[in-house]
């Protein structure tokens, strides 16, 4: 994107006065940043469109029927190492959610669901400690982990004792390397990358990436989950209307 020759000038106007009177530093340098913050940070919403526009296809190679995506961004915009991270993570979170976790339609009508699955992903705003983060939760409607297959994965590994694990601990390994609940091999499941991988692409990144374990289980040997990332503030802004706020502090 161009920067508008007017935000220019101001922008030069700012570092040379910041030059010649040091003394009034901050508040330059917070004028300067919202100067420069809407053409640095990239709405989050466009991102995401982008990545889940391959979903219906996806689908279409899973035998399912094209899932809705719910997407409530809050206007939140984030900086390109971030958009090139949630770029890659997004693609798998997708396409695990369409061959791991949304059924086929006659077992979704089996638990009164839709045939088309649902996708969903939330961006908040929270704080963690002294620092604020941006949250991204990314969910399904479908069956959930499967926790059996990921007991046999870790029984095959020498965890023989993993029956007597808590849920969350079990479901945990799905970032251990070589863990898959795919019941096959396919060109979307059980190759490529892996639930490991895109942890640690996220926190080279200098992000974190953790796993919400719900209580509820519909099924046996089933757990609902919430993949949650978190990018740290000096990643992502916030935009309303034209406006950027500078949300840390």
């Amino acid at each position: 994107m161009a920067v508008p020759l007017d935000t220019l000038e101001e922008l030069t106007i700012l570092l040379r006065d910041l030059n010649e009177h040091p003394s009034s530093s901050n508040d330059m340098i917070v004028n300067a940043l919202h100067l420069v913050e809407p053409f640095y940070f990239n709405p989050l919403k466009p991102i995401l469109d982008e990545v889940f526009a391959g979903a219906n296809r996806t689908a279409q190679d899973l035998s399912k029927p094209a899932p809705v995506i719910n997407l409530d961004l809050k206007n939140f915009a984030v900086n390109p190492k971030a958009e090139e991270t949630l770029k890659n993570i997004f693609v798998h979170l997708m396409r695990n959610s369409l061959a791991h976790g949304i059924e086929l339609p006659k077992v979704r009508k089996e638990y009164n669901k839709t045939d088309e699955g649902h996708i969903f992903v939330e961006a908040n705003q929270l704080r963690l400690g002294d620092d604020l983060w941006l949250e991204i939760l990314h969910f399904d409607d479908g069956q959930g982990l499967n926790l059996h297959a990921i007991k046999d994965k870790l029984k095959a590994a020498g965890h023989h004792d993993c029956d007597t694990w808590p849920i969350a601990k079990v479901a945990n390994h799905i970032f251990t390397s070589g863990v898959s609940t795919a019941k096959e091999v396919s060109d979307i499941s059980g190759r490529g990358v892996g639930m490991d991988a895109i942890k640690n692409f996220i926190e080279t990144a200098g992000g974190r990436l953790e796993l919400m374990i719900s209580d509820k289980q519909v099924r046996a040997d089933y757990c609902q989950f919430k993949i949650r990332i978190l990018l740290p503030a000096n990643m992502y802004t916030q935009r309303i209307g034209e406006q950027v706020f500078e949300l840390a502090s």
